[in-house]
């Protein structure tokens, strides 16, 4: 395996508070997004995205180099259940959670927990499902749309986001979704529950060479360059810095970021 380029940066000026990570190793190649948590608790003194995707990464670098993903979900499932018993978490919006898309060298073949996202030889892969987070964005775009036309201007709605105040309690309900088979909502997430394999995406890659490119959601489109995906995400931030009418997100750009969301891009040759 070969790396051409990678990028991780945070949303937040302090780079510390930074939710993504890149992991690369002879075995596994991954893209890890901690989701920022909707709790107050800590987790040795960390928010609980910046713990989830810590945890993340260094079971991947423990994992064995021929493990399936059954054995990869359990295991990380395991120590996020133990995590959360640990901290005594209460309710679902208490629940450390992170997202991955992880590459098996000795497998061939990509894993997707979550939104995180691939190509393939310049070919987007697909995680099929219903995106819940594209319903509340609209949801939150539409009432943004209606305080601006009772009076309240863009300078307004960017100093304060009525828009994400709104939307907040859908979001935090929308978590009883994490890991639920059973409704056309459902999701995968590490959380620490039990994740059906229905939701878990596989990707087996044909043989012979491949150039695989993944990311975090925090780029609206993956691209086959670091470039071209960084380009297309400045024009929409240029465009509609407060994410609700060309890149439709339950954030937009705060005073000072440089996003709406931490970002992560790795593209390498095998």
């Amino acid at each position: 395996m070969k790396i051409v380029e990678q990028f991780v940066q945070g949303k937040a000026p302090n780079q510390k508070l930074c939710e993504d990570r890149i992991f690369a190793s002879p075995s596994y190649t991954a893209i890890i997004d901690g989701v920022t948590s909707k709790s107050q608790i800590r987790w040795n003194g960390q928010p609980g995205g910046i713990f989830a995707a810590d945890l993340l990464e260094n079971i991947l670098s423990h994992l064995k180099e021929d493990a399936t993903a059954i054995s990869f979900i359990e295991q990380t499932t395991k120590a996020f259940s133990d995590a959360c018993d640990t901290n005594k978490v209460r309710t679902p919006a208490d629940r450390i959670q992170a997202c991955c898309v992880v590459y098996s060298v000795s497998r061939r073949e990509l894993w997707f927990v979550g939104d995180c996202k691939a190509m393939v030889d310049s070919v987007e892969v697909t995680n099929p499902g219903l995106d819940g987070e594209q319903v509340y964005s609209q949801a939150r775009a539409l009432f943004l749309e209606c305080e601006l036309a009772k009076g309240k201007t863009l300078e307004e709605l960017a100093t304060h986001d009525s828009g994400r105040d709104f939307i907040l309690p859908l979001i935090r309900d929308y978590l009883i979704f994490a890991n639920n088979s059973s409704s056309p909502y459902g999701y995968s997430v590490f959380n620490g529950l039990p994740i059906p394999m229905s939701l878990v995406h596989i990707v087996p890659l044909t043989p012979g060479p491949h150039e695989i490119a993944l990311a975090s959601d925090g780029y609206p489109l993956l691209l086959p360059s670091l470039e071209e995906s960084e380009k297309h995400l400045r024009r929409l931030l240029e465009e509609d810095p407060m994410c609700f009418r060309t890149n439709m997100r339950p954030k937009g750009l705060m005073n000072g970021y440089s996003s709406f969301d931490d970002r992560s891009y790795i593209r390498f040759e095998i």
